[in-house]
C-alpha cells in the first residue's frame, strides 16, 4: 500500500513546488510590469512637460506627436495639432530654411540645429531654435524628433545690443568730429547743401552756433560733390 501512494506523494510534492515556482515568476512579471508602467509614467511627464517643445515627425512634414510645451509654443490645442503642418506655423521669410532643413535632417544621422520665426496661432512672432535629428529602429519608418526652445528674449537682447553698440560708435565719431583740430561739415550728396558742421569750422567761419552756421552756409553756398568713396 506504502509503495503505491508514494510516487502519489512526490508527485503532489513536485506539484506543489512547481506551483510555488509559478507564483514567483507571476510576482516576478508584476513587478516587472509595474516598474515598466512607472518607466512609461516618467517618460510620458518628462516628455509632455519637458520645459523644450518636443515634436515628433514621420517620413514628412506632418506633425505625428506634441508635447504640452511644443504646444502651447505654437498657441495652439494640442489635440488640434496632429497631422498638421509644421510650415503652416513657419514665418513665411523662413518657409524655405524649414524645409531645407528638414530635409537635410532626414538625410543625416547627426543632430542639426537651425533657427526659425514661428508664426503663432494669435499672429504673434516667435523666435525659436530647433534642435533636430532623424531616429531609426529596428525596420520601422525612421522619424523626425525636434526640440523647440524659445530664443525670443535672447534675440531681442542681442538686437539692443547691436542698436547699443550703433549708438555708441556713432556718439564716438560725432566726438572725433566736434573736437578735431580740423574743420568738418557733412554735406548732403543729392544737392551738395551743408547739413552739419563742427565747432572748429564754425570758428573758422566767425559763426558762434553751428545751427547759425549751417543756415547761413547751407542756404548760400552748394560744394560739388565727387564720386568718391571712403573706406
Amino acid at each position: 500500500m506504502e509503495a503505491q501512494t508514494r510516487p502519489v506523494t512526490e508527485l503532489l510534492r513536485e506539484l506543489q513546488l512547481h506551483q510555488i515556482e509559478l507564483e514567483k515568476q507571476k510576482d516576478e512579471l508584476k513587478r516587472a510590469q509595474i516598474s515598466l508602467q512607472e518607466a512609461r509614467d516618467r517618460y510620458i511627464d518628462f516628455y509632455d512637460f519637458a520645459p523644450a517643445g518636443c515634436i515628433t515627425f514621420a517620413n514628412n512634414e506632418l506633425i505625428d506627436d506634441i508635447n504640452i510645451t511644443g504646444a502651447a509654443l505654437l498657441g495652439e490645442e494640442r489635440g488640434r495639432l496632429t497631422n498638421c503642418r509644421f510650415d503652416s506655423f513657419v514665418a513665411p521669410e523662413d518657409v524655405d530654411k524649414w524645409h531645407r532643413h528638414f530635409m537635410s535632417v532626414k538625410q543625416s544621422d547627426d543632430k542639426q540645429t537651425c533657427e526659425l520665426t514661428l508664426l503663432r496661432t494669435d499672429g504673434s512672432r516667435l523666435d525659436v531654435q530647433l534642435n533636430s535629428i532623424r531616429l531609426v529602429k529596428d525596420d520601422k519608418q525612421p522619424l523626425v524628433r525636434i526640440a523647440l526652445t524659445d530664443i525670443t528674449a535672447l534675440k531681442r537682447m542681442e538686437a539692443a545690443l547691436r542698436e547699443s553698440e550703433m549708438r555708441r560708435r556713432i556718439l564716438e565719431q560725432q566726438e572725433i568730429v566736434q573736437t578735431s583740430l580740423d574743420g568738418f561739415w557733412v554735406v548732403n550728396s543729392t544737392n551738395g547743401r551743408i547739413l552739419e558742421v563742427n565747432d572748429r569750422f564754425c570758428s573758422v567761419s566767425s559763426t558762434d552756433q553751428r545751427n547759425t552756421c549751417v543756415k547761413s552756409l547751407g542756404g548760400c553756398f552748394k560744394i560739388q560733390c565727387l564720386p568718391w568713396s571712403f573706406i
